[in-house]
């Protein structure tokens, strides 16, 4: 793979990630009033040391914590999925 190419390939991958980044990220605060007005009780989507989203809701305040580490990494596989698909549509 010529630079060129590899530049192009990278310029788009970032582009898609940095997409996906910023819609978990919204996702996540869009979250916030809705898991609010619906009084959904505290969990956490992963696990003790993998966790992309906790939520903490008791009688007198609630508290939403995201990883952006793991959301980094989950936006960085759709955007390697994304080249791929874009790369085999070229073809």
């Amino acid at each position: 793979m010529s630079a060129k190419k590899f530049r192009s390939a990278l310029w788009i991958w970032i582009k898609i990630t940095l997409g996906a980044f910023l819609l978990l990220m919204a996702a996540v605060l869009i979250l916030l009033p809705i898991l609010t007005f619906l009084r959904v009780p505290s969990f956490v989507i992963g696990n003790e040391a993998i966790w992309f989203l906790r939520w903490q809701y008791t009688p007198g305040g609630f508290s939403i914590a995201f990883n952006p580490i793991s959301l980094l990494a989950f936006a960085s596989l759709i955007g390697l999925i994304g080249l791929w698909i874009g790369r085999r549509q070229n073809k």
